[in-house]
């Protein structure tokens, strides 16, 4: 079977929203349904002002799933953020580590949610 290859730059941008396509998509692999499932359930369930932390060793999915939640409350509140423009629907932190060894002091995490709370738009 052939393969249609791009033979000329009119067909890169084809190719470009497929690559992009392909990187943005996400299999609905059970256990990320289920963890999604449970931490929308957690932040139902917590009081107000409450902190929930999603942790795990990297490349477990952490990232993808906060995504996923985002996208379900965003989408669940749309009608109260068309009322209000203000609100912020969500308010993540990652923490990034900067160190040789990997490790993030609980100091530092908590001055960058700190930063990332009283620099919100």
């Amino acid at each position: 079977m052939a393969r249609n290859i791009p033979s000329s730059s009119q067909d890169q941008p084809a190719v470009t929203e497929r690559v992009e396509k392909f990187r943005s998509f996400t299999m609905a692999h059970p256990r990320l349904l289920n963890a999604r499932d449970e931490l929308l359930n957690a932040i139902e369930a917590a009081a107000p002002g409450s902190l929930i932390l999603v942790l795990g060793p990297t490349g477990v999915g952490k990232t993808t799933l906060r995504r996923k939640v985002e996208e379900s409350l965003t989408s669940k509140m749309m009608p109260l953020l068309e009322e209000d423009p203000g609100r912020i629907p969500v308010l993540s932190v990652e923490a990034i580590t900067e160190t040789s060894t990997g490790a993030i002091t609980s100091i530092e995490c908590w001055s960058r949610c700190g930063n990332r709370l009283s620099t919100r738009n």
